[in-house]
């Protein structure tokens, strides 16, 4: 969902909920997002960040820049902004 009323900066954000009963709900990567993909150059490093935090304190993300699922380590979400790299 797109939120305009809580972000840590710029004019929007998205918000995303997971909920259910169904056995994955709640993991990490039960909530998948994708973006356009990036140009990039072949030898050259980058970091990808991302601002996040939850409602209440111990939600989790992982990150992924491939489409196999190679995620990096497991993130623990605060209830305030922090960027995750």
């Amino acid at each position: 969902t797109e939120t305009t009323t809580e972000f840590r900066s710029g004019g929007r954000a998205l918000r995303a909920e997971v909920t259910g009963t169904q056995p994955n709900a709640g993991q990490p990567w039960s909530l998948q997002i994708e973006n356009d993909a990036a140009n990039t150059t072949i030898g050259s490093q980058y970091t990808v960040s991302v601002w996040a935090k939850a409602d209440a304190a111990g939600g989790q993300i992982q990150f992924s820049t491939q489409t196999s699922p190679l995620y990096s380590s497991l993130y623990t979400l605060t209830t305030t902004w922090q960027k995750y790299s």
